[in-house]
């Protein structure tokens, strides 16, 4: 409609004053909460099976003042300031508890929050007695959000340090960087090993189709020509690692074979911060083709 050059549109005068007045007005809309006509019909019924509820009531007819208690309509109320909304009181009825916290949680709008956004929602409109508690454990306790929400909080448990090696070169961890710049000779893959010792690393180029065959030869030529068997080695779950022959491999030099768990890189944490050194040192001697990035591996490992 805008773009029509037929449409005239004739702006309004409004002065300041009145822009200052209309979003008082509008704020003072949108913040008044009304209970539903179901809870506030089946609250004053319950009234009667609350004992503290009928005490205050009580107090309120025979013209005792009771702050903080108005009463409209038959149905009381909890107000702590004049210029807060009036929050009708809920019966101690765990059915009347439920279905209150139910519109602001378990209905297709509210969409399940958590406890605290829960709490805002029910408590702008009622009031009962510890009702924090209950809503915490009402969500806390709901089925539909243990099954479906991801946990918020930290990992549990304490941490378990791997043990310390006895010696240099006795346990290795071992990974590999995949994807990247193909170089002239066809690599495009980083074999990393490390002693968990002294921290010392190896980076062997590879490709990142070798075989499984393929990787345990790297790894005769490349560690135990030099260091011997190892006592154990931690790996990540690639497939190079997990093969058949692979296994055979490791089940012939009697080494134990360590898998990191699943999606928990931490595990092998010394290795993921190797990896982390060797992106960055070839960026600042590799060509601008970044096709030879294999020539320096070597010189990496006295970085």
């Amino acid at each position: 409609m805008s773009r029509n050059p037929l449409f005239e549109h004739k702006a309004a005068q409004v002065s300041l004053s009145e822009l200052i007045e209309a979003a008082r007005n509008r704020e003072i809309v949108t913040s008044i909460q009304t209970p539903s006509a179901t809870v506030t019909h089946s609250a004053k019924q319950l009234y009667a099976t609350d004992r503290r509820v009928q005490e205050l009531l009580q107090s309120i007819s025979s013209g005792k003042e009771v702050p903080r208690y108005p009463v409209k309509n038959g149905l009381l109320f909890y107000q702590t300031r004049d210029d807060e909304n009036a929050r009708l009181v809920i019966p101690d009825n765990e059915d009347m508890k439920n279905r209150v916290i139910c519109e602001n949680h378990d209905v297709v709008t509210a969409g399940h929050p958590g406890y605290f956004k829960t709490y805002l929602g029910v408590q702008k409109k009622y009031y009962w007695p510890k009702m924090s508690k209950y809503m915490q454990r009402y969500v806390n306790t709901c089925e539909r959000c243990q099954l479906n929400k991801a946990r918020q909080t930290k990992p549990p448990g304490l941490l378990q340090p791997l043990e310390i090696p006895g010696g240099r070169w006795v346990d290795v961890s071992m990974g590999f960087m995949i994807a990247l710049p193909s170089t002239e000779t066809g690599n495009d893959a980083i074999m990393v090993m490390v002693d968990r010792l002294t921290k010392r690393a190896k980076y062997i180029a590879t490709n990142t189709n070798a075989t499984a065959e393929e990787t345990a030869a790297l790894f005769m030529d490349n560690y135990v020509k030099d260091h011997g068997v190892p006592k154990s080695i931690i790996s990540d779950r690639v497939s190079k690692f997990t093969s058949k022959f692979w296994q055979e491999v490791i089940k012939t030099l009697e080494t134990t074979h360590n898998l990191s768990s699943a999606f928990r890189p931490q595990t092998d944490g010394q290795t993921e911060r190797t990896n982390r050194f060797i992106e960055d040192y070839p960026r600042g001697v590799v060509n601008p083709f970044q096709n030879d990035w294999d020539e320096y591996l070597h010189l990496s490992e006295f970085a």
